[in-house]
C-alpha cells in the first residue's frame, strides 16, 4: 500500500528543506530542524520501563525503573551506561527501604528511597559515571 500526503501547503525551499502548512500524518522519519506547533500524537520517544522488587541489577538500558519495595530492604545496582543515556526512579509502592547503588563524579554512590512517589533521574556521561540531573525525595550518600 502507497503512503498518501496531503500536499496543500507544501514547498520546497532551494537548501532542499521543506514545509507543509497543512501538517503531515503517518510516519515521520528523519531529522526535525525548527520548531514544532500543533499536536505531536503517536510513540515519539520509545521508552524500556521495567518492574523493580528485589536485590539485584537494574538494567542499564532501562528509561524507567518502577521500584516496589516489598518487606526487606531491597540492595539494587546500576551499573556502566552509554554516555547521554537518561534512566528515571520512581518509587511506586513502599514497605521497606530501597537501595540504588551507582558511580557518581563522588565515586560510589547510594540513593535511599523511603516512601512512594519518590524519584530520581540520572544521565549517564562520556566520562563514565551517572550524574543526577533530578532528585524528588531520594536520600544520596
Amino acid at each position: 500500500m502507497a503512503n498518501k500526503f496531503n500536499l496543500d501547503g507544501f514547498s520546497v525551499s532551494t537548501t532542499n528543506a521543506c514545509t507543509a502548512s497543512g501538517g503531515f500524518v503517518g510516519a515521520l522519519t528523519g531529522n526535525v530542524t525548527g520548531n514544532v506547533t500543533g499536536n505531536v500524537t503517536g510513540s515519539w520517544l520509545a521508552t524500556t520501563e521495567n518492574d523493580y522488587s528485589a536485590d539485584g541489577a537494574i538494567a542499564v538500558t532501562d528509561d524507567i525503573a518502577n521500584l516496589y519495595s516489598t518487606d526487606a530492604t531491597a540492595q539494587m545496582t546500576l551499573g556502566e551506561g552509554t554516555p547521554g543515556h537518561r534512566i528515571v526512579f520512581a518509587v511506586v509502592s513502599y514497605v521497606s527501604a530501597c537501595d540504588v547503588d551507582f558511580v557518581s563524579p563522588t565515586g560510589a554512590t547510594t540513593a535511599t528511597f523511603s516512601e512512594a512517589g519518590e524519584s530520581l533521574e540520572l544521565v549517564y556521561s562520556a566520562s563514565g559515571y551517572w550524574i543526577i540531573i533530578g532528585n524528588n525525595g531520594a536520600v544520596i550518600s
